[in-house]
């Protein structure tokens, strides 16, 4: 029962988290990416990224998180990024510091990337926003690299 009751608490603690780093309301993405690569092969990750708010929206970055990012190479993006840097958890930080999103619009980004290392890579590609109610979305994905 002890077991339970822990487990149910940590479950608990996750959802209040997780609350709090979601993006604005009205905001989606979407990922699209070939699901096998040969080996050194360059690649497009096109994330669209929709808002349906009444408000234009701001992206801040987009992280390249470290479950795929053992197995890729960032080369460049469309449209062009500031910069990037590796986060805190081993990702790739691409910043685009205020890349609006229109109110009713949407954008595309194109990252170029590399299939550096073979194997299977999960994770996700996390899409930030600016501002006061600034969060983040997660879209899920994976690449397999033979």
């Amino acid at each position: 029962m002890q077991k339970h009751l822990g487990l149910f608490a940590f479950l608990g603690m996750l959802v209040l988290v997780g609350a709090g780093c979601s993006a604005p309301e009205g905001l989606s993405a979407d990922v699209v990416h070939q699901a096998v690569v040969a080996e050194d092969d360059d690649f497009p990750i096109v994330v669209t990224v929709t808002n349906d708010s009444p408000e234009a929206q701001m992206i801040d970055s987009v992280n390249i998180s470290s479950g795929l990012y053992e197995g890729l190479l960032f080369n460049d993006s469309v449209p062009a990024n500031e910069g990037t840097e590796l986060d805190d958890f081993g990702g790739n930080e691409i910043d685009f510091d205020g890349l609006e999103v229109a109110a009713g619009g949407s954008v595309d980004i194109t990252l170029d990337v590399n299939a550096f290392w073979p194997g299977d890579y999960f994770g996700s590609i996390d899409i930030c926003f600016e501002g006061e109610d600034a969060g983040c979305l997660y879209e899920s994905t994976s690449v397999t690299i033979e």
